[in-house]
């Protein structure tokens, strides 16, 4: 609307307000009221349903609804313009390349050999806080007066902040993007730094989500908020409609009417999607697709849950979701303790084994005894109830502590000489032990040899139990280098000794000439002097024998 219209609304509602006797302030809708509050909330006719993040839904409190972290993706900067939308009270088709179903019907494009029927390759999408999904006959509406559900003439609505909004400010952009893998995509349409008409005052960021369909189950779709001033009633609400409706009208959810309803990181599901069953044949390793761990391993950093689950909707992919905590800490309903999810693109078909890593990094868990529970989670936002991996206190214990470097004595020790027969023959290293300071258990220890101290390339590389090994080396005019480390029974490496310089040498009693350090040139070792007259007296008598007639 433009820069004067605002004078005439006020008017128009003023008289409004006026010719609406019986209407006093007790029975108009409070700006601070909240809305109907899940976990339950009253299916809409058609069957789709809302759950939020906030009380016993709050996924940090152990509730299934949607978690912030886990839902919102900036797409600021990698997602499409929608250039027509900077402006007021516009609204512009976009055109995505996966399927959306909303209500029983399809827009966008369908998967291929799906044999789903299209409406419309063209989503609308408002200046004024909503997307709308037309079947034939229908016009977009760019209407900014907002109604209380169902909204007339606001066919196929996805109400997530429908108020006078503003596109046209600098700095506003208008970007959708289709981010993931099929067929676990999902369509995101964002507003940043969104405001008022007609200023450039809030600066709000908000998105919705459409989760990917292949015809047979309905889309999820999530309200993300991200940048909202909780102090700012009209951010929060107080002058918007909230909620989703069918192309037909005849069927409508509403969360929120001119309600101060929303805060910072509010994240709102819309769904048809029924909760998946428990988790079942959990499982542990060191590393993800490593072998099962028994209980009370001892692990590195990494961590990989793994569990199966199964689904009432048959379309749905599935992962888990896993809560860590330190073996004294018991499970509350409330999650307490560090989660780590299957990503949505690495989500498995039902029946299937699927995977969650987390990595242990001090910050805030460290070495330590841990236990560990899981849920079904599924691409379209639903979980299960928790399960416990193992009645034990310790299910795997974290040595993040390396040992030291191996102790002395070092042979060959620096500098030293190493005799074997030509041209190449077995070297033999020693080594003392390293001390761990992490749980107890077997030490080995990795040696390597280079003919460089960089250890660019080593011509051994051998993980042993003891404390020595044998290496074939040639004989060479230039010295080689070794070193060793310890690694603990959680494969933590500690550091490697300093490098160790040793010469090869020929150990056979001739001297060789150049490059030969085992004797010195035209000198025949004391030891040796027997043999060698005893092969020259008898090449001359050879030679003598030769020359007789």
């Amino acid at each position: 609307m433009s820069r004067f219209a605002p004078l005439v609304r006020y008017s128009l509602i003023a008289a409004v307000l006026v010719a609406l006797p019986g209407m006093g302030p007790a029975e108009r809708p409070s700006e601070f009221a909240a809305p109907n509050q899940s976990p339950s909330p009253t299916p809409d006719v058609y069957g789709y349903k809302w759950i939020d993040n906030q009380g016993p839904d709050d996924p940090a409190a152990g509730g299934s609804g949607p978690g912030f972290q886990a839902t919102f993706q900036d797409i600021s900067s990698s997602g499409t313009v929608i250039a027509g939308n900077a402006c007021d009270d516009c609204i512009n088709p976009i055109q995505p390349q996966m399927m959306v179903r909303y209500y029983g019907q399809n827009w966008g494009v369908a998967p291929a050999g799906s044999g789903a029927q299209i409406v419309s390759a063209s989503i609308y999408v408002s200046t004024n806080g909503n997307v709308q999904f037309l079947t034939s006959g229908q016009s977009a509406n760019a209407s900014y007066t907002n109604t209380a559900l169902p909204g007339a003439g606001m066919n196929g609505m996805v109400a997530f902040l429908w108020d006078d909004c503003y596109g046209a400010s600098g700095g506003n952009s208008n970007v959708w993007q289709v981010v993931g893998n099929a067929p676990n995509r999902r369509l995101i349409i964002q507003y940043n730094s969104w405001d008022w008409c007609c200023s450039d005052g809030p600066n709000m960021q908000y998105q919705v989500q459409f989760t990917e369909s292949d015809g047979s189950a309905d889309s999820t779709i999530f309200f993300v908020y991200s940048d909202i001033t909780n102090a700012d009633g009209r951010e929060c609400g107080n002058n918007a409609t909230i909620g989703i409706q069918s192309p037909s009208q005849n069927s409508y959810l509403q969360y929120s009417f001119n309600q101060q309803s929303l805060v910072d990181d509010r994240v709102i599901r819309f769904y048809t999607n029924q909760s998946p069953a428990d988790p079942t044949s959990l499982s542990q390793a060191a590393d993800p697709g490593g072998s099962n761990k028994p209980l009370g391993f001892v692990s590195d950093a990494t961590v990989t849950f793994r569990g199966t689950g199964t689904d009432p909707d048959v379309s749905n992919v599935i992962g888990i979701e896993v809560e860590i905590l330190p073996s004294t800490v018991a499970f509350t309903p409330a999650i307490v303790g560090e989660t780590a999810s299957t990503p949505v693109a690495s989500m498995v078909p039902q029946g299937q084994l699927a995977e969650a890593t987390y990595t242990f990094d001090g910050t805030p868990f460290s070495s330590g005894d841990y236990h560990w529970r899981a849920r079904t989670i599924d691409n379209a936002g639903g979980s299960s109830g928790w399960v416990v991996f193992n009645a034990t206190p310790v299910h795997f214990t974290v040595d993040l502590d390396p040992p030291t470097p191996p102790s002395g004595p070092y042979i060959p020790e620096d500098g030293a000489s190493v005799g074997v027969p030509p041209p190449s023959g077995e070297v033999l290293f020693k080594w003392g032990p390293a001390v761990d300071f992490g749980p107890p258990g077997p030490i080995t220890y990795r040696i390597q040899v280079a003919a460089s101290v960089g250890f660019a390339v080593t011509l051994a590389d051998e993980v042993v139990s003891g404390f020595e090994h044998r290496a074939t080396l040639a004989v060479a005019a230039q010295p080689y280098f070794w070193r060793v480390a310890a690694i603990d029974q959680a494969q933590n490496q500690g550091p490697y000794t300093a490098p160790i310089a040793f010469t090869v040498i020929f150990e056979d009693g001739v001297n060789h000439g150049a490059g030969d350090c085992s004797i010195s040139a035209g000198a025949i070792p004391g030891p040796l002097i027997p043999a060698a007259m005893a092969a020259l007296l008898m090449a001359y008598g050879l030679t003598r024998r030769r020359r007789l007639p």
